[in-house]
């Protein structure tokens, strides 16, 4: 039954969501995924150490259906052109996501390419 009540308490659950605090991670682990995945990930999102592409490719999967994060913070954690691609189809798939910090990766045109074709669809 969707009351009035039941709406009122869902967007308080979002707006919770919505002002829950940054996360700052090292690395990619099993229990940030989780954390990813069960919309507990904050606002925003920062990991501070290199990531392999394998670990991106499973961070940007639990961040498709993410609700939390609008912020991700991957200064100067190793992205190349690869992760471009990945990071492009995150930006299109969930159009939460406001902010993408790529300063001091090895992003060449070829990734700022994959980027540029994903805006029109994201919520940047």
């Amino acid at each position: 039954v969707d009351t009035e009540e039941a709406r009122a308490l869902r967007v308080a659950e979002e707006a919770l969501v919505f002002f829950s605090p940054r996360t700052q991670v090292k690395k990619v682990s099993a229990a940030l995924l989780a954390k990813v995945r069960a919309h507990e990930s904050g606002v925003i999102l920062k990991v501070v150490d290199i990531i392999p592409p394998k670990d991106l490719a499973l961070l940007v999967d639990a961040l498709r259906a993410n609700r939390s994060t609008l912020r991700v913070d991957l200064e100067g954690c190793g992205v190349q052109d690869a992760g471009c691609r990945v990071l492009g189809e995150l930006l299109a798939a969930n159009q939460r996501i406001e902010d993408l910090d790529l300063q001091m990766n090895q992003v060449s045109d070829v990734g700022a390419g994959f980027l540029a074709a994903a805006l029109p669809r994201s919520g940047l």
